[in-house]
């Protein structure tokens, strides 16, 4: 993920709700943060560090602070710099409560930017559902919870987890339990990520350690009666036990809460699949069934938000009235129930409203039953989560099973002749997928001879009976089967095969070689059959650039070479191209006047041909916002094909943006959240092929 600073952060709306959140910081806080959390973190750098956990206990102060560690050092960290710089910052009441809010700017933030980030081209959404949303204000910089740090703590984790850095996520993710104990929620999620996507061996480690980073953080305050007293005695903790139904037989009753976490489990250990979306829906499900069946408190909903937030703006066809209705009784709620603390979070910038009535009774004094209009406001707070969690559980699934699971390799065939561009091909269609996930098997390691060998004299490489085509294909098979095989490699440096290797299958195979389309059996293995044909004078122009500069001959043998295959290139490999399903042309739209010279400079267009009944009209509408690139689509007259002509340039980020509108799911595809993308006309030949892909799966599926 890098870490360009995204233009939304330059907008005044942006701008504008910024100011107001550090405005915010300085004057509004209920008893939580005013006689709670920030006494404590004074005490505990004022007294030199000493346990502030026993001290509050000692003083009857119990609830002063429900955290682990990590929440003290994260809040200790800015005070405890600020107090060395003047003493000024901690005296003053507004500094103060600014001062302990630093972390909670910064991880609000945080999250923010990954949510950019993540959803690319939504940025104008997340600006108004995250950082506009009203109940993350109310939390943060009105009433003065802490639940954005953790959860910007396992966003963290979640990031590196998505980047496979699972040492790191896991210390992180360690780290944010330490910081609030709800997060070990996630911490079976994860490990059932691990164990689809890696390995059961990888979700052990993870939660080794995670769990062992977790006690070691512990380690400060483990041995404090008070710490144990505070944080794991705390009622906040055993809230999820509340909500029970009586079974009506022997007193046995039913934990609500936890019974829907562990069905929530089981359901999402039954997938097959499990991507990076799946869980980030299954975590906003866990979150919202947590907050909906506990007695319900201010900060707990943060919990849920930001994935939520994930959900709505990934999926465009939800409904946003309950995500809006979620912020509308939440807030009523609130503010009028009988324990509401509304008018508190006034009590430093004016008292005189903190020591008003209470809005409950407010609404008593004016003749109106009070406990209805709160019951009602939790009604609609707990049907609108119930509704949001319903929208999340049945979208998210179907847009997860969009694409058919398969059970076994995607793989990929790229035929052409010689210079045509194949491996070029291949190397672009790996960088959609990432090299990691990728096999790139190459035809020529099939020849039967090396260079030099006396049989060359009788056949040319064009001919099927110079290649080991059957051995080919009973690797292809193997591979198509998870399993590896043992294969040589042709150096076209020496023209020598190297020492026999083992290789093994990955996610997606590309065979790309002369012959790829040569054996029915072997045709009917690929997923997708591609056919590179540059005009004649390109393919001229590319293979002797390669041959002379890669493989050491000269422009007269390669001119004699491309003689002698005519015969075996209009025999052997011309008639492959009508078994494949997409046709790549790149030709020079004007005369090449120097012929295999790097100086050359070379005009270029590209045309595609494939399927007809592909609907084309999406990415021509996407592609429609480069005002520097021209594309054309026609049907064939021979009512199978349609070709899509493309004239211009195109930039990398233009590329990136259109993939994120095409194809919002392409994760769920392509098994990579970043692929790499080439300028211009390569990058429009790999947004083409995710497209492409994606369509035919989408067929396959059905």
């Amino acid at each position: 993920m890098s870490l360009e600073i995204p233009p939304v952060f330059k907008s005044k709306l942006f701008v504008s709700i910024l100011i107001i959140k550090v405005v915010s910081s300085f004057v509004f806080g209920s008893d939580f943060i005013v006689n709670g959390f920030l006494p404590f973190v004074k005490y505990f750098v004022e007294s030199g560090f000493s346990d502030p956990y026993q001290h509050f206990v000692n003083i009857g102060h119990l609830k002063a602070f429900p955290y682990p560690t990590v929440m003290l050092a994260v809040l200790t960290v800015p005070y405890a710099l600020i107090s060395l710089i003047s003493s000024f910052w901690t005296s003053d009441a507004f500094l103060n409560l600014f001062v302990i809010r630093i972390p909670v700017l910064i991880t609000d933030l945080f999250i923010f930017y990954v949510l950019i980030k993540w959803l690319k081209t939504r940025e104008d959404k997340i600006l108004k559902y995250y950082w506009a949303s009203p109940i993350l204000f109310y939390i943060s910089y009105f009433h003065g919870q802490l639940d954005v740090i953790p959860i910007a703590i396992l966003f963290i984790s979640m990031v590196f987890l998505f980047r496979n850095k699972l040492f790191l996520s896991a210390l992180v993710l360690g780290a944010g339990i330490a910081t609030k104990t709800n997060i070990l929620l996630t911490l079976p999620f994860t490990a059932i990520f691990l164990w689809k996507n890696k390995s059961l061996k990888s979700a052990l480690i993870f939660g080794l350690v995670t769990t062992v980073t977790y006690i070691i953080l512990l380690t400060p305050f483990i041995s404090s009666s008070g710490f144990v007293q505070m944080v794991f005695g705390a009622s906040e903790q055993f809230r999820v036990f509340d909500m029970i139904v009586p079974l009506g037989f022997s007193n046995i009753l039913l934990l609500a809460a936890p019974a829907a976490y562990l069905i929530l489990l089981f359901n999402f250990s039954s997938y097959e699949r499990v991507n990076k979306d799946v869980l980030m829906m299954m975590l906003a499900l866990v979150f919202t069934v947590v907050v909906t069946l506990v007695p319900p408190a201010q900060g707990w909903y943060y919990w849920t938000v930001p994935f939520l937030i994930y959900f709505f703006v990934k999926q465009e066809k939800v409904p946003m009235l309950s995500f809006w209705a979620i912020n509308l009784f939440y807030l009523g709620y609130f503010i009028f129930n009988q324990n509401s603390d509304f008018f508190q979070s006034f009590q430093l910038i004016a008292p005189q409203i903190a020591n008003m009535p209470s809005t409950y009774q407010m609404i008593e004094s004016l003749g109106v039953n009070p406990m209805l209009v709160s019951n009602m406001l939790f009604t609609g707070l707990t049907a609108s989560l119930a509704m949001t969690a319903l929208w999340t559980y049945t979208i998210g699934v179907k847009s997860n099973l969009e694409y058919k699971t398969k059970d076994r390799p995607t793989i990929i065939g790229i035929g052409g002749d010689s210079g045509a561009g194949k491996s070029t091909s291949a190397e672009l269609i790996a960088d959609i997928f990432s090299k990691r996930n990728t096999l790139i098997v190459n035809g020529d390691d099939m020849h039967k001879w090396e260079r030099g060998n006396e049989n060359w004299q009788v056949f040319t490489h064009l001919n099927p009976e110079a290649n080991k085509l059957h051995q080919e294909l009973d690797q292809a098979v193997a591979m198509s089967e998870w399993n590896k095989v043992t294969r040589v490699m042709y150096d076209h440096k020496t023209g020598k095969f190297t020492e026999p290797v083992e290789i093994g299958p990955n996610n997606f195979i590309i065979f790309e070689g002369l012959h790829p389309f040569y054996l029915k059996r072997m045709r009917d293995l690929y997923d997708v059959k591609v056919y590179t044909q540059p005009s004649e004078e390109l393919k001229l122009h590319w293979k002797v650039l390669r041959d002379t500069k890669e493989r050491g001959h000269t422009r007269r043998q390669i001119i004699q070479q491309i003689r002698k295959r005519k015969f075996d290139k209009a025999k052997f490999i011309d008639p492959q191209k009508q078994f494949a399903d997409v046709v790549v042309s790149y030709f020079s739209r004007k005369r090449i006047d120097k012929i295999g010279s790097s100086k050359a400079k070379v005009d270029m267009g590209l045309k595609i041909w494939l399927d007809n009944s592909i609907d084309m009209v999406p990415l021509e509408n996407v592609l429609s916002t480069a005002k520097t690139l021209k594309f054309v689509n026609y049907n064939e007259d021979d009512l199978k094909t349609q070709c899509c002509e493309f004239y211009g340039t195109i930039t990398e980020n233009e590329l990136e943006r259109s993939l994120h509108i095409l194809v919002p799911n392409f994760e769920n595809l392509i098994h990579n959240p970043s692929p790499k993308f080439r300028k211009d006309y390569d990058g429009i030949y790999q947004l083409f092929f995710i497209y492409y892909l994606s369509e035919i799966s989408k067929f396959k599926g059905r």
